[in-house]
């Protein structure tokens, strides 16, 4: 019982998470507000290269109405 109350406190969405000892963003705003936070734009740079890698690597593409599906791919609502 002591061991599920101290987890769910930790896992809390409202608890702040480290990893490797810098602040893990819980979303985009958290991030752009840690960079202010810092004076960097370290992660800013890092959504944005993120971002650059999903188009450079063609991990999504649109089809037009009735297009076929390629091979390879998968269809995501």
């Amino acid at each position: 019982m002591e061991i599920t109350r101290v987890f769910k406190a930790s896992s809390s969405p409202t608890s702040i998470k480290y990893k490797f000892g810098i602040q893990v963003p819980k979303g985009i705003k958290n991030a752009i507000n840690l960079d202010k936070k810092n004076g960097n734009h370290l992660w800013e740079e890092a959504i944005k290269t993120e971002l650059k890698q999903l188009t450079d690597y063609q991990t999504f593409i649109v089809l037009d109405s009735g297009e076929d599906i390629p091979k390879g791919y998968q269809k995501i609502p």
